[in-house]
């Protein structure tokens, strides 16, 4: 099995070369979607050897992605991510994975707290995936980092993002 199920409104579809095999309700011709060509994403990335694809819906803004990072070994030690977000816009977040020892002690052996969501913090970041957007994600990203889509009540259209990946066992 490609894709790990869970009970959520995701649709799953497997792409190879420019054409789209359907799992799900959606119906995709020669590898297009709303006027985008599969291939020019596949263009944009030269070297890109992408072979599968889960389309993702999220129809307002109480659907999300918790925080996870895409290190299963199917995709190797430093798989390439792209992702195109059609629709509504919405938050990305990135942010270091927690260290092994998560219970960070002070010089005075107290706990380390957890800092406020309005402070700032370097080790997470925030992008705003606007209609037509794409983000890569490369190297160690999923080794080092997490990702989420939060919940935002703002967000009231829908949304479609395409996550491009290449399996390689």
């Amino acid at each position: 099995m490609l894709y790990r199920r869970c009970w959520s409104d995701r649709i799953g579809v497997q792409w190879i070369s420019t054409t789209c095999l359907l799992v799900g309700r959606l119906s995709l011709a020669q590898g297009n979607l709303g006027g985008v060509s599969f291939l020019k994403v596949h263009n944009a990335l030269p070297g890109s050897k992408f072979n599968s694809l889960l389309l993702n819906r999220y129809k307002g803004g109480n659907d999300y992605v918790g925080w996870h990072s895409d290190d299963e070994k199917l995709y190797g030690s430093t798989p390439e991510i792209a992702s195109v977000s059609f629709g509504c816009e919405r938050e990305f977040f990135l942010k270091k994975k927690p260290s092994k020892n998560s219970q960070a002690r002070r010089p005075d052996d107290e706990p380390v707290r957890k800092r406020s969501k309005m402070g700032g913090d370097a080790d997470q970041h925030t992008f705003v995936l606007k209609h037509g957007s794409l983000l890569v994600m490369r190297g160690y990203t999923q080794r080092d980092w997490i990702h989420s889509v939060p919940k935002r009540a703002k967000a009231e259209g829908l949304r479609i993002n395409l996550t491009f990946r290449r399996i390689i066992s």
